[in-house]
């Protein structure tokens, strides 16, 4: 069911309200006309009676009622103030009984006394529309409507009430002119509440339409401010989005595609990229489908019509491409394209691009639509000038890290070269002497020769190491893994540092039994042998321990701890960095390259596993490294070798361990 407008339901409420009212207003008027015509009968009825009648009653008549010459005398009395609709009289004493009435049958007869006549027996004047339902008024119900009117009743010269007088009226004649009176005044209620309604009615119409109207543009503004709200909504998400991946121009593309998709209604997009030295289109995103699902219209876009529309500076509008007879415009005309929408992608004066959207229905879109895509392109341009900032950025400190990076490699290489150098060049000239054979023994022209074989393993050291380092950069850092027994290895790896640190104690604490690692030998003992002549030479531990650890997994852990002086905090994260070296963490008794631990790492990570330290100054460091543990597949079965597929068994990898 339909639901009324606040106007009809104004109108019936008000149509009701004003039939209650009137017929209210109506009702209480007649009823206070018919009270005022009793009123005015009371005060006839006493002002008449009174003085005309009770000079011919007697305490004797009153007592034993009017009778012969008395009642002639009193009905003679009533002769004069007959009229005026009087059709009966009755004269009461205080028992109740009938002294006097025209009916002389009445006359002698007792009856209850009534509320009225009561009332009046006590000196009130009182009246109403009777419904001749009493007893006494058996006589009178052939009259119709009588109004029965009771006053009290005094005798000459005495001010007690003795008895009452009572009249009944014909109120026919008065009937009438009530009616009349009522009649004329409904009409005049009724035509006075019908103008107040068509006016009131008229007045509210009139706010009603004007609220209406106001309603209605308040609709229209209040959708509008909506639809404004959710598209710069949507370009602020879009926005946000496009900052957050401001590092991956694809993504920026794609994601203000998909922005697009949502505050634009379309059947393609595409997003071009400007070469701004060349001209020419350097980049081109189209939108994989639309919101339907539909292909993209823009999905084979000629370069020709690319390049030709990239000419405009301004957002332009094109209604309808069955009416425009430029080249580009035709030829999308032919693909399906009905309506299109072309914002440029410009910071400054710099054209970086264009925005393109396409529909297959004429005038699909609007200003509202370019001025929205005007705020998506250009977040786009910032978004390719924030890019373009950061590439050039990243190149500048690329540069400025290879150039730092060379200052400290030949800084270092000079000083490390310079030392070794200077010893073997002093020796050399020492040994080379004319007077060498007399001036030095056998014994100290030996340690001479030993300390030239010293340096020189010093600079092949670091000259190995450069190399090593110069194809880790390449890409060229061969590795040949094959089964290694740990505790054979790690043992003659240890045993053989410590011929050179006769100070030093050396342990080999591996877990037993540890399984077979899979391993380039020379690999993993040049970092063994790093770490430990490292902890040996800048630790100034009286003892070093290398353990190995095993929990069951596809790795083994090694470990070369010391009980030194310990690193301080803020070295850790960049131990493992070319050329780093952190001189103020130990005591100084040597030197070093800084690219011992970065090639040990590198080498570790070559082999698939994991390299950190952890120190606590004063009390040790402990560097760890992972290597790949053999895994055999099943059970007793032929298991991995080196360069040899893995076969694959139901009862699962089980580490083979080394005896």
């Amino acid at each position: 069911m339909k639901r009324l407008s606040l106007l009809a339901r104004f109108s019936i409420l008000s149509l009701i309200l004003f039939i209650v009212m009137g017929a209210a207003l109506a009702w209480g008027i007649t009823q206070h006309l018919e009270q005022q015509a009793i009123d005015q009968q009371k005060e006839a009825l006493a002002t008449l009676m009174q003085p005309a009648v009770s000079p011919y009653l007697t305490h004797d008549i009153l007592a034993k009622g009017a009778y012969g010459q008395d009642y002639q005398h009193i009905e003679y009395a009533f002769s004069f103030i007959g009229g005026a609709g009087l059709v009966r009289v009755k004269i009461w004493n205080k028992d109740g009984m009938v002294i006097y009435s025209d009916d002389q049958g009445l006359v002698g007869k007792k009856y209850a006394i009534s509320d009225d006549l009561e009332a009046s027996l006590e000196g009130q004047t009182t009246g109403e529309i009777s419904q001749l339902t009493k007893d006494e008024n058996s006589s009178e119900r052939g009259f119709g409507e009588l109004m029965e009117i009771y006053a009290p009743l005094h005798l000459a010269n005495e001010s007690g009430t003795v008895g009452a007088f009572e009249g009944y009226y014909d109120i026919d004649e008065l009937r009438v002119r009530m009616n009349n009176s009522r009649n004329f005044l409904w009409t005049t209620i009724a035509g006075g509440f019908v103008f107040l309604y068509f006016s009131l009615f008229a007045i509210v119409r009139s706010a009603s339409q004007r609220l209406v109207t106001q309603s209605r543009e308040n609709a229209l503004l209040l959708t509008d401010t909506q639809r404004k709200a959710a598209r710069l909504q949507a370009v602020n998400e879009l926005a946000r989005a496009i900052n957050q991946s401001s590092l991956d121009l694809e993504a920026v593309f794609q994601t203000a595609l998909r922005g697009i998709d949502r505050i634009v209604h379309h059947n393609g997009a595409s997003i071009s990229l400007l070469d701004e030295r060349t001209g020419a289109t350097a980049r081109r995103i189209v939108s994989q489908a639309n919101s339907a699902g539909e292909s993209s219209l823009l999905a084979d876009l000629h370069p020709d019509i690319e390049k030709n529309l990239l000419g405009n500076k301004n957002a332009v509008i094109y209604w309808d491409t069955k009416n425009m007879h430029e080249p580009e415009v035709v030829a999308l005309a032919e693909k399906g394209v009905r309506s299109f929408l072309v914002v440029p992608v410009h910071l400054g004066e710099r054209q970086l691009g264009m925005l393109m959207v396409a529909a297959t229905r004429p005038g699909a879109f609007d200003e509202d639509n370019a001025e929205t895509l005007k705020g998506v392109a250009d977040q786009l341009a910032v978004a390719i000038e924030n890019m373009r900032l950061i590439q050039e950025t990243a190149e500048t400190t690329a540069l400025r890290e290879t150039n730092r990076l060379k200052d400290e490699f030949v800084s270092m290489v000079s000083h490390e070269l310079r030392t070794p150098l200077a010893s073997i060049k002093g020796y050399s000239q020492t040994l080379l002497a004319e007077d060498a054979q007399e001036q030095w023994d056998e014994e100290t022209r030996r340690e001479f020769l030993n300390v030239i074989s010293d340096e020189s393993d010093k600079l092949t050291d670091l000259v190995e190491n450069v190399l090593e380092m110069s194809r880790i950069g390449a890409g060229r850092l061969p590795i040949m893994p094959e089964p290694i027994l740990l505790s054979r290895f790690c043992k003659s790896v240890v045993d053989r540092v410590a011929k050179h640190y006769p100070d030093t104690n050396f342990q080999c604490a591996l877990d037993e039994p540890l399984p077979v690692v899979e391993a380039d030998p020379r690999r993993v003992e040049q970092v063994l042998l790093n770490l430990l002549q490292n902890a040996a030479k800048y630790s100034e531990s009286e003892e070093i321990c290398v353990r190995g650890t095993y929990d069951g997994g596809s790795e083994v852990v090694i470990n070369v701890e010391d009980k030194g002086r310990g690193i301080a905090p803020e070295h850790l994260p960049h131990l493992f960095d070319r050329f780093y070296r952190a001189n103020n963490t130990y005591s100084g008794t040597g030197s070093g390259s800084g690219l011992g631990l970065a090639i040990a790492k590198a080498l570790v990570e070559a082999h698939g596993g994991r390299i950190w330290v952890e120190s606590t100054p004063g009390k040790g460091t402990t560097f760890s490294f992972t290597l790949p543990a053999l895994v055999l597949q099943g059970e007793g079965k032929a298991g991995k070798t080196a360069g040899a597929e893995p076969v694959t068994a139901a009862s699962g990898p089980a580490p083979f361990v080394g005896l």
